[in-house]
């Protein structure tokens, strides 16, 4: 009987990178410090800061030789008197009086509002449209020690939900509904007309 021999031919030294032949995709660890040894130049890459704060350092340097400061003060105020004219408009069209959050939106777009009127120093019409509704506003009803002003300078609706505020919203709903042309609210969304 011949017995058969197979050899098996094995290369003498194994293959770097296995059965492919292929490079890892990853590299070793410490390769990138071998290649670069020098410490980080602040002139190689841009920093995204630096740019950022030159830009807005720019455009506040346009916006005053433009006078564009005062304009952005006059949209604020619009805005802030159309937010605090829809809410008037929800509280004509429904009773929102015992809706805490309704009263946390009311105090903070009066308050937003009358923010917006301190920081004016362009001497508009409007402007004194939006002072008069808030002077009104915050003076209602009028003869009373807890006026809506009292109630909305404490910040009502947010951390406390003062109950005779809740009763005058009610009255202004009621009073709205019956007479809708004389009554306060209707008198108050007809100034927030004026505001834009």
């Amino acid at each position: 009987m011949n017995t058969l021999v197979m050899v098996i031919e094995r290369p003498n030294k194994p293959q770097p990178y296995g059965e492919y032949n292929k490079p890892p995709l990853v590299r070793p660890i410490g390769e990138d410090e071998k290649e670069n040894n020098s410490p980080p130049s602040p002139f190689k890459e841009p920093h995204i800061g630096f740019f950022a704060s030159l830009s807005s350092f720019l455009r506040k340097i346009r916006e005053f030789l433009l006078g564009k400061r005062g304009s952005s003060d006059v949209e604020r105020l619009q805005a802030e008197g159309r937010v605090l004219r829809g809410i008037l408009l929800q509280l004509a069209a429904k009773d929102m009086s015992y809706d805490a959050h309704f009263l946390a939106e009311f105090s903070s777009a009066w308050r937003a509002l009358d923010n917006a009127c301190a920081k004016m120093t362009l001497d508009l019409p409007f402007v004194a449209y939006a002072k008069d509704l808030l002077r009104q506003i915050a003076s209602y009803p009028p003869g009373s020690e807890y006026t809506l002003g009292y109630y909305f300078r404490g910040e009502a609706g947010e951390d406390w939900t003062p109950f005779p505020c809740m009763e005058v919203l009610r009255d202004l709903h009621v009073e709205y509904n019956t007479s809708s042309e004389t009554s306060t609210l209707g008198l108050w969304l007809s100034l927030c007309r004026n505001l834009y």
